[in-house]
C-alpha cells in the first residue's frame, strides 16, 4: 500500500491541532475557525480515499459475491 492521499494528512493535522487548542485553552476564535472548514475537509477526505487507485482491486469472480478478496478462509457456506 502506498502513501495515503494528501487529504488524510491535512484533515488529521487540522483535527489534532483543533483538539490540542481546545485542551490547552487556545483562543476561541482560532478553535472556531478550525471547526468551520471541517465538513469540507471530511468531504475532501472521503472523495480522495474513494478515488485512490494505489491498491489494485480485482473484480470478484463467479460465486465470490459473498467472499472477501483478502480472506480466502471466508467463503459461502456451500463452498466449505
Amino acid at each position: 500500500m502506498g502513501r495515503p492521499p494528501l487529504a488524510v494528512h491535512v484533515t488529521t493535522a487540522v483535527l489534532c491541532l483543533n483538539i490540542a487548542l481546545g485542551l490547552f485553552g487556545g483562543p476561541a476564535w482560532l478553535i472556531g475557525g478550525l471547526i468551520l472548514p471541517g465538513p469540507a475537509l471530511v468531504l475532501w477526505l472521503v472523495w480522495s480515499v474513494l478515488r485512490d487507485r494505489s491498491v489494485p482491486i480485482r473484480d470478484l469472480g463467479a460465486r465470490e459475491q459473498w467472499g472477501y478478496q483478502d480472506r480466502p478462509d471466508l467463503r459461502p457456506m456451500d463452498e466449505r
